[in-house]
């Protein structure tokens, strides 16, 4: 992710994130060259909180990489998305094996180390729906916006377009754009002061509309148009 709008989504996760987790940004995956967006473990002293963040709480229960693109995902990219999703349990499995001082020769004690590591689940947020990824992994409805792959996989498609429009979502839906982020910033205006998504968002937004322009692209220009009319009235 490399356009400011991406970095934007990448903080606003992180950020909100580390209410209820220990979550990671950039984390790299040392058998490719790649990097997960966001890699969040759930705290379990924690759990009250995760609980008040509503739909973003629900899918960082567990392990989980949170992958956000700005486009509505192909099923090449989230090929390419699900590839370092099991190289990354790989590297999980791998490090539970060194902690563990597993000998090279002493596979049970190898695999009771990697037994013990949870497959994480893998997070993709865009704003269209993909049909061709819908389609290609079984993906079911179990909620407006949110479907779920066959079991095996782990992998959950988050669609801000069919989000309701109501607060539990309302941190997930500030990751649209256009219509999407209008939306989202004028219910983020209207909460109360002290609200936890006004606290993540508000510092993240200002800093994202003071950020030099000067090389954005059209597509962080439309962005920047709607932080900043955001902006002016907040």
């Amino acid at each position: 992710m490399h356009h400011r709008d991406d970095q934007f989504a990448k903080n606003i996760l992180r950020d909100a994130l580390s209410r209820a987790c220990t979550p990671e940004t950039e984390v790299e995956v040392l058998a490719a060259t790649q990097k997960i967006d966001v890699y969040s473990v759930p705290d379990p002293t924690r759990a009250a909180e995760r609980a008040t963040m509503g739909l973003l709480g629900e899918l960082s229960a567990e392990p989980s990489l949170f992958e956000p693109f700005h486009d509505t995902p192909s099923l090449g990219k989230v090929r390419r998305c699900i590839n370092k999703h099991h190289t990354w349990h790989h590297e999980l499995e791998r490090r539970a094996r060194v902690a563990a001082g597993s000998p090279p020769a002493d596979t049970d004690l190898a695999e009771s180390a990697q037994e013990a590591v949870s497959f994480p689940s893998l997070v993709v947020i865009g704003p269209g729906r993909p049909e061709t990824v819908l389609d290609a992994y079984g993906c079911k409805p179990v909620r407006l916006g949110v479907y779920h792959a066959v079991w095996g996989l782990a992998l959950r498609v988050v669609v801000l377009a069919e989000l309701p429009r109501t607060r539990e979502p309302l941190l997930l839906r500030l990751l649209g754009t256009k219509r999407l982020l209008r939306e989202a910033l004028a219910d983020l205006a209207a909460l109360p002061d002290d609200a936890w998504e006004k606290t993540i968002a508000t510092p993240l937004l200002v800093h994202f509309q003071l950020e030099n322009n000067e090389h954005a692209t059209d597509k962080e220009n439309d962005v920047s148009a709607e932080i900043q009319a955001w902006f002016e009235d907040y």
